[in-house]
């Protein structure tokens, strides 16, 4: 039942039963597609979510490699932002979200694709590991924290 309890009121001589989710928390996910998890489908469970999934399937995706717990209301349309070759968390908001994970970036047609994170070279800096690069069909797979 995860972390949803369920109450009984009576109200004059009706019951009523009532869903609640202690503390009560809100996922704003609304602006990614795809394979995004569907966290309406989770019942208020949002704490240790396994494989959590944002995607913009035009752009690209983060899978999450770690589970992630959200125990506040988590505004993730204006924390998560994935574009044309770009990929940003801002970790300093949403500090649920510094976790291993593994990001697809779709549409990058380069010789050598290089990863920068905070304009330092990510490979060099030891912070990215490059899963696969294709580049006839231009997507980058690599693993971050």
């Amino acid at each position: 039942m995860g972390r949803c309890k369920k109450e009984r009121m009576l109200l004059a001589a009706a019951t009523v039963l009532l869903m609640l989710c202690a503390p009560p928390v809100n996922v704003f996910a609304s602006s990614f597609d795809g394979e995004t998890t569907k966290f309406s489908e989770l019942n208020c469970s949002y704490s240790d979510m396994q494989n959590l999934t944002l995607e913009k399937s035009a752009f690209g995706r983060i899978n999450f490699l770690e589970p992630v717990s959200f125990a506040r209301d988590a505004y993730l349309n204006t924390n998560v932002s994935i574009s044309d070759k770009s990929i940003s968390v801002n970790a300093n908001d949403l500090p649920e979200l510094s976790k291993m994970m593994q990001v697809v970036l779709r549409n990058v047609f380069v010789a050598q694709p290089k990863i920068l994170r905070d304009g330092i070279d990510c490979v060099a800096a030891g912070k990215c590991t490059i899963v696969s690069y294709d580049a006839a069909s231009g997507v980058l797979v690599f693993n971050t924290t």
